[in-house]
């Protein structure tokens, strides 16, 4: 019910994107409330090249994805909206959840959440948040996710 109201969401006047960042960042906050603390898997889909020194990130308590159920609804959303401002809101969230704990990144991988928002076809705004994503993940992370890189080529 949630999800349907606010891919309905029409008022007199076009909202605004705080309107939808708003809804967006309260189900991202969810995300935050599972009783699990999910761990990044070990079999990563993109291993082609692999730093020696590199190993997963831990999760930290509290800042990490506990309710994949919420996180899954953000993609629902981005996949079902059909405008570029609630697109828009839900990359910012979901932006703001991988950048909170590096352990997140690798836990939403094995979603496709990077090549999910690389793969349709979006505004400007959008894809340069995706690519602050992408940017965090090589530089921050120390991953090279290639499956992401491939998608931004098909993009380009």
């Amino acid at each position: 019910p949630i999800l349907s109201s606010i891919l309905r969401k029409k008022t007199h006047q076009k909202p605004d994107i705080s309107v939808f960042q708003t809804m967006t960042d309260s189900i991202a906050d969810l995300v935050y409330s599972g009783l699990l603390t999910f761990k990044p898997s070990k079999d990563l889909k993109d291993h082609r090249f692999k730093d020696p020194n590199f190993t997963l990130p831990k999760p930290v308590n509290g800042t990490s994805i506990s309710n994949l159920m919420a996180f899954e609804a953000l993609h629902i959303l981005f996949k079902r909206a059909q405008g570029a401002k609630l697109r828009t809101a839900v990359v910012i969230s979901v932006s703001k959840i991988i950048l909170t704990d590096p352990a997140n990144y690798y836990i939403s991988q094995p979603k496709g959440t990077l090549s999910l928002f690389l793969r349709k076809r979006t505004e400007r705004q959008t894809l340069v948040k995706a690519f602050e994503i992408l940017e965090h993940v090589v530089m921050k992370l120390k991953f090279v996710p290639f499956g992401e890189l491939e998608q931004l080529c098909t993009v380009l």
